[in-house]
């Protein structure tokens, strides 16, 4: 199913709307397969589950992944069209993508609290705060390496 994800999302990204380099879009795209593969077995080697967590937490997992997956390409979207337009971006335009980008978060924000809350009825509370740290962690490093290689708005002075 991952895999599947990705292959739409390089599909996507190559045939998608044109970004000002070609060499940006083959490299977000590179993150983004990299960060995919990287975060289900970050995960697995940081939350030590019994068996039983194991059965009920990785089903809840992938439904939480598959939703979280549909946020990432809102948020590739929202970073193409900001690397098209950031040389010449309007104020209009950056307080239209600023909000988009505030809304994404929030709506991450939600999506957190639901599986909170799904897996706080099923599993034990301190493996869902330990799994809530991680998601956390892994969400602020893969968020750096992604904003880390496309620039700031200009300010157009």
């Amino acid at each position: 199913m991952k895999f599947g994800y990705l292959l739409i999302l390089l599909l996507f990204l190559a045939l998608g709307r044109s970004i000002p380099s070609q060499a940006q879009n083959m490299q977000l795209a590179s993150l983004l397969i990299q960060i995919e593969l990287e975060q289900r077995e970050s995960i697995r080697q940081a939350l030590p589950l019994t068996e039983e967590e194991q059965q009920v937490f990785w089903p809840l997992y992938d439904e939480y992944s598959i939703e979280k997956n549909k946020l990432r390409e809102d948020k590739i979207l929202l970073i193409q069209t900001y690397l098209q337009e950031y040389s010449n971006l309007s104020d209009k335009e950056s307080n239209t993508l600023t909000w988009e980008g505030l809304l994404l978060r929030e709506k991450g924000v939600d999506l957190d609290k639901k599986y909170f809350k799904k897996m706080s009825k099923v599993l034990p509370a301190k493996t869902v705060g330990r799994f809530f740290q991680i998601e956390s962690q892994l969400q602020t490093l893969n968020n750096w390496r992604i904003i880390n290689n496309f620039p700031l708005i200009r300010n157009q002075k």
